[in-house]
């Protein structure tokens, strides 16, 4: 079953994903604001003349030229479709962010913690070596155990007591 799942998964990553370039399309049915299409056909059988233009001044004898043109103008976009088209084109990398967020995030917070834990127990375990230290070298021993059983709950000095041996 794992090696199915792990083959599935495999295929999904490799093949790609059909719905990122759909999301980052622009709106669906846009039509452009004007398209403008022209056909021009020009044919001379004899002598034609031209003027500065470009127009036909002079022919020899079957001239043809055929031109087809394809002018398309877009149409201006509203704030809304503007701000709606700036989404749908972040959303592919919105994806990928989020696939990299869940990807590096817990491994991040493990490490910041485990950091934090580290120091608080090596904090811990120097604390408890300057109170032995204290209590071979001092004579106020016991006014320390006094404010140490005065501040100290039950939980707290059973760890003590586990770090001591």
């Amino acid at each position: 079953m794992k090696n199915l799942i792990l083959i599935m998964l495999t295929s999904f990553c490799l093949t790609g994903c059909s719905i990122i370039p759909r999301m980052t399309f622009d709106s669906p049915g846009a039509t452009p604001q004007s398209i403008d299409k022209s056909k021009r056909k020009e044919t001379c059988k004899g002598e034609a003349v031209f003027n500065e233009v470009g127009d036909m001044i002079s022919c020899s004898r079957g001239y043809f030229n055929y031109v087809e043109g394809y002018v398309k103008k877009e149409r201006k976009y509203t704030l809304k479709e503007k701000i709606l088209n700036l989404f749908r084109n972040l959303s592919g990398s919105i994806f990928w962010i989020a696939i990299a967020l869940v990807i590096f995030v817990p491994g991040s917070l493990g490490w910041i913690i485990s950091r934090v834990f580290n120091a608080t127990n090596k904090a811990f375990e120097q604390t408890v070596q300057a109170i032995k230290k204290f209590r071979k070298n001092s004579s106020a021993k016991e006014e320390l155990d006094g404010f140490l059983r005065a501040e100290q709950d039950n939980t707290t000095k059973k760890i003590i007591a586990t770090k001591r041996v």
